[in-house]
């Protein structure tokens, strides 16, 4: 269960990282590629401000050194001719599709790919006429690393993102787990036999009310089985008496054979019933559960009492005498105190 819950927990992570990477990562390259378009756009623009009045007067321009500012990519810039000749700077000896794309002035600028370079160029205008086209350049390697780096960085944050996940469900599965596997173990020695085994509170509420539901079910199970070996303990001592008072009225029959056999077969009964009423007394007993009792009729009882008590002494020439001295009323179970 522990692994399966860090599992899933990792694998939710990771999904999630996944699902915000995937986006992330395609709007790094985007920013990457407009922030490279946006260096080579500002410096061909300054660098056709510095050289469009060469380019004006027929003269040879000459490209000065770009601010920082200007050029923030490090790419390379030449100017070249209508004709595509290099005229100054650096880029190839002759102008390419962008440069020529330029050199019509149909947009202000071109941006395309050339060989493994990124190439931008801007058109050089004096008047209606084209003196020129600036090109700016930089090497596609440096722009894929640049992403690439940033990539990578994006990668091991993800990684670290999801050992502290798998971290935090390990710590919050041992906090989940323990206390069900401690509940368990108290099942288990439940079913064993140990009605006292009860679970801790895990501060968890419905792993606490499974705990206390155990521990409940638990006395109940303890206590009725108590009651149980209580009742086949106290059985064969609670039935010896009337039994033995049967007895004695039937020898005393036997010894008197002039007396009326009718009244010892009454008497007989009597016992009989008495007995029969002791073994449901005793069983009651043993079924009992915790409720409120009614009051006791101590009248009724006393009276059951002196008629077993009469029975068993008449034939012997013997009376019981019971004296109530008027104690309070009390709840209590009449079978209990019957035996």
């Amino acid at each position: 269960m522990r692994r399966r819950i860090t599992t899933l927990t990792v694998l939710a992570a990771l999904v999630a990282t996944v699902l915000f990477a995937l986006p992330l990562g395609i709007a790094v390259w985007q920013y990457y590629h407009d922030d490279a378009t946006g260096d080579l756009e500002r410096a061909a623009d300054a660098t056709a401000l510095a050289v469009s009045e060469d380019l004006s007067a027929g003269r040879r321009p000459v490209v000065p050194p770009l601010d920082e500012a200007d050029d923030e990519a490090g790419g390379e810039v030449g100017v070249y001719a209508p004709d595509g000749r290099l005229l100054a700077g650096k880029g190839p000896a002759v102008a390419g599709p962008v440069e020529r794309q330029a050199a019509k002035a149909v947009v202000d600028v071109v941006v395309g790919r050339e060989g493994d370079e990124m190439a931008l160029a801007v058109p050089v205008i004096s008047g209606s006429r084209v003196t020129g086209v600036v090109r700016a350049a930089l090497p596609l390697s440096e722009l894929r690393l640049q992403i690439v780096l940033t990539w990578v960085a994006m990668a091991g944050l993800a990684v670290a993102t999801t050992g502290v996940s798998w971290l935090m469900a390990r710590r919050a599965t041992k906090r989940l787990v323990r206390p069900l596997e401690e509940l368990a173990a108290a099942a288990e020695r439940l079913g064993d036999g140990d009605f006292t085994a009860r679970s801790p509170r895990a501060g968890i509420a419905e792993i606490d009310q499974v705990g206390e539901a155990l521990g409940t079910t638990a006395a109940r199970i303890g206590e009725t089985l108590e009651r149980e070996r209580a009742f086949s303990a106290e059985a064969s001592h609670q039935l010896r008496t009337p039994l033995t008072g049967l007895r004695l009225q039937l020898e005393a029959a036997l010894e008197t054979p002039s007396a009326d056999p009718y009244a010892a077969i009454r008497a007989g009964i009597a016992s009989t019933d008495r007995l029969e009423r002791t073994i449901e007394d005793l069983l009651a007993l043993g079924r009992e559960r915790r409720a409120p009792r009614a009051e006791l009729d101590l009248d009724a009882l006393l009276d059951e009492v002196r008629q077993a008590g009469e029975a068993l002494l008449a034939p012997h020439g013997r009376t019981l005498r019971i004296t109530r001295e008027d104690p309070p009323p009390a709840r209590v179970a009449a079978a209990a105190v019957r035996q």
